[in-house]
Parts: structure tokens; sequence; C-alpha cells
């Protein structure tokens, strides 16, 4: 059975074979070939930011609420994560329909290092906090 992190972590991996995909039709200059994947990630991205605000932004804060230091991280994760849903939400808004890679290019760019940011930060510090939080919590009873 996957641990929440896991479910998280396996739809990155998903998430990142997708930009791939869009990288790859961007290279190769075929604007038809983007609107499939770039609707996969979309739908995609909208399931991970449900799953985090249905499950795991509200567990992690119930786990870091007695420790200011954590709580304060994990409001900012959350925060933070407001701002960059909202950001890529709109991006795909932007470019629905037929793509033209003028236009697309410089935002598909700035959009993906937001976005791979994102997951890295996850990997590094809000996952491992999560795994330790629910560990402990597992140890208490």
């Amino acid at each position: 059975m996957n641990t929440l992190v896991e479910t998280l972590e396996t739809q990155h991996r998903a998430l990142e074979r997708l930009v791939a995909e869009v990288f790859a039709a961007l290279k190769a200059g075929d604007a038809a070939a983007i609107p499939e994947p770039l609707g996969k990630l979309d739908r995609l991205l909208t399931q991970h930011f449900n799953l985090e605000q249905a499950q795991f932004y509200p567990t992690l804060n119930e786990l870091a609420a007695t420790d200011p230091a954590i709580s304060t991280v994990a409001q900012a994760f959350a925060t933070n994560m407001q701002t960059i849903a909202g950001g890529l939400l709109g991006f795909f808004k932007r470019h629905r329909g037929p793509i033209d890679l003028a236009t697309f290019a410089p935002d598909w760019k700035k959009t993906v290092e937001i976005l791979s940011r994102r997951l890295v930060d996850e990997e590094k510090t809000l996952h491992p906090l999560f795994d330790r939080l629910t560990a402990a919590e597992a140890k208490a009873h």
C-alpha cells in the first residue's frame, strides 16, 4: 500500500514525463503535438492539487500544530502552493486550443521552471518532514 507521500511522488514522476513530452514537441516545432500532453498535464496537476488540499496539508497542519517552527514551514508551503497553483492553472487557460509556439515557448519555460522547483522543494523538504511527523505520530499511538 502506498503512503500519501509515495502517491504524491508517483504523481510528480508522471508530471515530469508529461513535461518531457511537451518539451519534445516544442523542440520539434510541432505545435499540433502539444495540446494532448498539455491537457493531461493540466488534469494531473488539478488532481495533484486536490489531493494535497484534501489530505496532505490538513494532515501536515494537524501534525505540525504542536511545533511553531514546523507549523510555520507547513503554512509557508501551503500558501506558496496556492500562488503556484493559481499561476499554473492560469497558464493552462491561456494555452487552450491551438498553440502559438511564439507565445507558448517563453510562457512554458517560465512555468516549467516554477513547477520543477516546487517538485524539488517538496521532495527535499516537505515530504521528509511529513514522513517524520507521521512516523512520530504512529509511535505515540
